[in-house]
């Protein structure tokens, strides 16, 4: 049955080639009519479902239209449809050269697909299309240079004529006008304008006399007041250039004031030069200072210099960092004690035994025995040497709650003499012990 199918479908695309191709003038269908044969030349009766493609090549290609006829009826071998009857063939499909048919019978693709001669190309010469005109098959609108017109004549691009006329409304020295829509309509000249006041029809021819006019006043009146305003701004000046040397004049004593002045930090002294003083740098201005009349009374800061003379401080010293002392030191207030004022291992004079880890020590122009309470506990893990400096004026440790010696043996301290004691937390113990 194959071999009959394309026999029929050869003979379809003969007949649509050599008949003439109808379409309707406003729904877009081409009548197609064919006969179908059997394999031994014999007419078909029987109803059949026809597929109609179109391509623009003959084989793969883009589908330009298609669409579906189910239960058409074959008679004595002929059938008859109108290709476009339930979707409308686009009249845009024939502007090109190269249009194939493709016919299925019963979902069988007949091959090959045949080219769509002439006779079909009169729906472009019945809708006068090319690339650039299009008629819109639904609405009747042309378009020029756009295939998708908007209105009754829609041009894309410049419009060219040799003559113009519109009748409706036409009459001398009226002009075309446009509405907020675009809508144009022939209107007088006068009713585009919009009014005021002058009204522009209602001008008056008047003489102007310069002696006498009102106008010729205003001006003389404009130059006076400008002639006054130019002085006042020449007043103006001279008051500003006034005030300039005035202001230049106080600056002037005020730098003559702050010259003689002295001046510290933070702002002005009020009063008189009575307390301490720091001085900073290398001691080439205090030259003219007598010693008389520079008076310490608390302390003295020295910074970013070396002092070259004796320090004599009559009172404690309290070393909050490092205590670096190049040449001989003699501690006088920590090597001299009094029994029951003063305590070795703590505060004795200034010195406290959380910061130091070595003393000279020696009686007060006597011999001196020390127990509780004059030693007092340090810090846990803390290290204290002790050497005594004097074989006459001695100092004497014993065995207490406090202060714990080897084998309870007294130590009596003389020159030269060393112990070496550490804190447990709760008692100094003695870890060693040198008799000289």
């Amino acid at each position: 049955m194959k071999k009959a199918c394309y026999r029929a479908i050869m003979t379809g695309a003969i007949l649509l080639a050599m008949a003439p191709v109808l379409l309707a003038a406003t729904t877009g269908q081409i009548n197609y009519q064919a006969r179908l044969l059997d394999a031994y030349g014999r007419r078909i009766n029987a109803t059949v479902s026809l597929a109609f493609k179109l391509y623009d090549a003959a084989t793969d290609g883009n589908l330009l239209w298609s669409e579906t006829h189910d239960g058409v009826v074959v008679s004595d071998g002929i059938y008859s449809i109108n290709m476009g009857s339930t979707t409308p063939i686009p009249a845009s499909v024939f502007t090109q050269d190269g249009i194939y048919l493709e016919l299925a019978i019963n979902n069988e693709t007949m091959a090959p697909r045949q080219l769509i001669t002439s006779a079909g190309q009169a729906l472009v010469a019945r809708t006068v299309m090319g690339e650039d005109i299009f008629v819109n098959q639904s609405n009747g609108k042309v378009g020029i240079g756009t295939i998708t017109p908007t209105e009754q004549l829609d041009v894309d691009g410049t419009i060219k004529i040799t003559g113009f006329k519109l009748p409706t409304g036409a009459t001398a020295n009226y002009v075309l006008m446009s509405d907020g829509n675009g809508t144009g309509q022939w209107r007088p000249v006068t009713a585009g304008l919009t009014e005021t006041d002058p009204v522009f029809n209602a001008w008056s021819v008047s003489t102007y006399a310069p002696a006498t006019s009102d106008l010729w006043t205003a001006v003389g009146n404009l130059n006076v007041a400008t002639d006054a305003l130019d002085t006042a701004v020449g007043l103006l000046n001279d008051a500003t250039n006034a005030l300039q040397v005035q202001a230049k004049a106080l600056q002037d004593a005020t730098n003559a004031l702050n010259s003689n002045k002295l001046n510290i930090s933070g702002g002005e002294m009020t009063g008189p030069l009575t307390n301490e003083i720091a001085y900073y740098g290398n001691g080439i201005g205090l030259t003219n200072i007598p010693a008389s009349g520079l008076i310490l009374t608390n302390y003295v800061k020295i910074s970013g210099d070396t002092m070259t003379g004796p320090l004599v401080v009559s009172n404690n010293v309290t070393v909050d960092n490092a205590l670096i002392v190049n040449g001989s030191f003699t501690n006088k207030s920590t090597t001299t004690y009094t029994p029951g004022t003063e305590q070795v291992l703590a505060n004795g004079g200034s010195v406290g035994v959380t910061s130091i880890t070595y003393v000279k020590i020696k009686g007060d122009a006597a011999p001196v025995t020390l127990g509780d309470p004059q030693v007092v506990l340090g810090a846990a893990g803390q290290f204290i040497t002790l050497q005594g400096n004097d074989n006459v004026n001695t100092v004497t440790f014993t065995n207490s709650a406090g202060l714990i010696l080897a084998g309870a043996v007294p130590f009596t301290m003389g020159s030269n003499d060393i112990m070496q004691l550490v804190c447990d937390g709760n008692t100094w113990v003695e870890m060693y012990r040198c008799d000289k």
